[in-house]
């Protein structure tokens, strides 16, 4: 499976087969739009990724093709995002990097920069040269041949989980081809159910089927527009737009096609306006075709109070401004009241236009770009993100936990300042978000670093223990602010064997995970950064607490464990150390566990450990057993069990 175009092709404005599309956005703007899907992808382990040629100048200080950028397909793709599959640069053929850069240069420098496959599609004399423009490179040192082989090594574990003798050789499954052509049917119709977008409709034309008789005359006009590509698929008319009438005439008995050129209105395009009662107005490209601009503001004019919608069916700026850079639009100026996007004038994208238009089903596309006169959905910023420091924030962090989660989970200053020294964690790192104006405390996260492994295999795991940001300054970009930090933390701070971080903590343990009782939309927030939760109510894990003051062994439980001779007992301090070598043995793999353990001895509360022990003296098992009223260190990174007892309603079942 494979997603493009990295990191997000929505905004640009020309072709990146004619040129080099320039997007002026901010990271925190790629993080709140473009980069959603990708971190969706990349969670669902997509095998590829296609690097596109837009340039994203903001970020990453120059109009270089994405392509061609390690700012963005290393250290954005790889580093930030921990995409781990190949990467593959968009055809270098195209003239976004053709013309500026020649395959001779493109070619290497797209492998320097991440690409793991370069892809130049047409032409032999081409692929050649690309070729041995990388050949030279590695012979002059640009690109190590270490770099090949990972390239190399990505390529070849995707082949492997696609590729074999064994499938290749396997009798077909004749059902297969059916079933999977109706799925992807289905899937095709989801998709542009959901892109189509209702820019703005200020008179309530839409449906059209509400504001029009059955014997009113509909007019289109439509562009003459290249054909799409008829090798591809030799259903497709040579005048795409038929499709778009067929679809209005399936649905309304009296339409008129008229295509229109650059040449404008003709007497009989006047003529037919005035003689229907209601217009579709089509354009393709408008925003750098000036004619289809003036084109709609003459139809406009004509039209007079007669029910107009305009549908873009491929720029969604078509109708946003002219080539002088005056915002004219049609949609700004209501000059046209309705507008609607369809992305592409393939046959399926202008029937769904056409079944939305006529009020078969609902518009549920976003505008993925900013043109005047649409909704903009909430202004994200990046936020400055500090050090959490105990003696300024502690009692403000309490404040925030009791307001984001003192209802479940009540939060007093000396524990949570126990739980945050991390001890015996080897690293605890905490941060903050502060309003600049007020010093109040609006976001925080904590963050443990723990080891893990065996004696010859040690590495750490990184835990994002917990985040929270004030409820009435959500939606603003702290979280993300807090969460972006937190992971380039832990990728360029923590030690070089971190393996992997997750959500929740084992000690101090706030959560063994995301508590799967918030509300459905934070989960969402999680997985649109990219981490792994398993559908609702599968793959969770909980804590479970018990008051063993009046807890009693079932004695069918017990019977065979004496019979079998047994015994259960506290551990005594003189054979600590034997016991430690028990531990070591059979559990070092368990992340905290073997440090709980040497707390106990730290501390002088070695008699906490319970042992099961054979007849012969050989220890079977064990168990941490605390009061929570006592300084057990353990039972002081365990919060929950203390509110045993209490009216205060909790669950600590966690997506794991």
């Amino acid at each position: 499976m494979a997603c493009k175009h990295f990191p997000g092709h929505g905004a640009t404005d020309v072709d990146s087969h004619l040129g080099v599309p320039v997007i002026r956005k901010t990271r925190q703007q790629l993080d709140a739009t473009e980069l959603v899907p990708f971190r969706r992808a990349f969670a669902a382990n997509v095998d590829a990724v296609i690097i596109a040629h837009i340039a994203l100048p903001d970020i990453t200080g120059e109009e270089l093709p994405s392509c061609v950028s390690p700012q963005i397909a290393n250290d954005m793709l790889r580093t930030e995002l921990g995409f781990e599959g190949v990467a593959v640069s968009d055809c270098l053929e195209m003239q976004a990097t053709l013309k500026t850069l020649g395959i001779a240069r493109a070619t290497p420098m797209a492998a320097k920069a991440g690409c793991d496959i370069m892809m130049i599609c047409h032409t032999y004399e081409r692929q050649k040269e690309g070729i041995e423009a990388l050949i030279e490179a590695v012979k002059e040192g640009s690109i190590s041949k270490e770099q090949i082989a990972r390239s190399a090594a990505r390529v070849e574990k995707m082949k492997d989980r696609y590729l074999s003798w064994e499938t290749a050789l396997r009798e077909p499954d004749t059902a297969l081809p059916p079933a999977l052509v109706k799925a992807h049917a289905n899937l095709s119709r989801i998709s542009y159910e959901a892109s189509i977008t209702v820019v703005r409709d200020d008179k309530h034309l839409l449906p059209l089927s509400g504001v029009i008789q059955a014997s009113d005359t509909i007019l289109l006009l439509t562009p003459v527009v290249k054909p799409l590509n008829r090798s591809i698929d030799q259903s497709y008319p040579v005048d795409p737009f038929e499709t778009l009438g067929k679809a209005i005439a399936d649905r309304h008995p009296r339409v008129r096609h008229a295509p229109y050129t650059a040449h404008g209105l003709t007497p009989t395009h006047e003529t037919l306006i005035r003689q229907a009662n209601a217009i579709i107005l089509a354009t393709s490209n408008g925003n750098r075709l000036p004619y289809q601009i003036a084109m709609a503001r003459h139809v406009a004019k004509i039209c007079g109070n007669k029910p107009l919608v305009a549908i873009a069916v491929c720029n969604p700026y078509d109708l946003a401004s002219d080539h002088t850079g005056i915002v004219i639009v049609l949609l700004h100026l209501t000059i046209v009241g309705t507008y609607i996007c369809t992305y592409e004038y393939t046959a399926k994208a202008l029937e769904t236009a056409v079944a939305v238009m006529f009020g078969e089903i609902g518009a549920h596309g976003i505008l993925p770009v900013s043109v005047p006169g649409a909704m903009v959905e909430r202004d994200q910023r990046r936020w400055r993100v500090e050090d959490w420091n105990d003696r300024r924030d502690l009692y403000p962090t309490v404040d925030l936990w009791q307001e984001c989660l003192g209802d479940n989970w009540p939060m007093d200053a000396h524990t949570l300042s126990v739980m945050l020294a991390g001890r015996p964690q080897p690293l605890a790192k905490h941060f903050v978000v502060r309003d600049g104006k007020s010093n109040t405390l609006l976001g925080f996260a904590a963050t443990y670093a723990m080891q893990a492994g065996g004696p010859e295999d040690r590495y750490v795991i990184g835990s994002l223990a917990c985040l929270m940001v004030l409820p009435s300054r959500r939606n603003l970009g702290i979280g993300l602010s807090l969460h972006d930090h937190v992971m380039r933390y832990f990728k360029t701070k923590v030690d070089p064997t971190l393996r992997q971080v997750q959500l929740g903590s084992i000690f101090p343990r706030f959560f063994p995970g995301l508590p799967t009782n918030i509300p459905r939309r934070q989960q969402a927030w999680f997985r649109h950064r990219g981490w792994k939760l398993p559908p609702a109510g599968q793959g969770s894990c909980a804590d479970v607490f018990a008051d063993l003051t009046v807890f009693k062994v079932p004695m069918e439980v017990m019977q065979p464990h004496q019979e079998a001779g047994v015994t259960f007992r506290a551990c005594m301090e003189e054979e600590f150390d034997k016991v430690m070598e028990f531990e070591t043995a059979n559990f070092t793999k368990y992340p905290g566990w073997i440090e709980a353990h040497h707390a106990l001895k730290e501390t002088g509360f070695v008699g906490d450990l319970m042992l099961a022990v054979g007849k012969e003296g050989q220890y079977l098992a064990s168990v941490i057993a605390y009061s929570p009223t006592e300084n057990n260190p353990i039972a002081r990174l365990l919060p929950w069990p203390r509110l045993l007892g209490t009216p205060h309603p909790f669950s600590t079942k966690s997506n794991s």
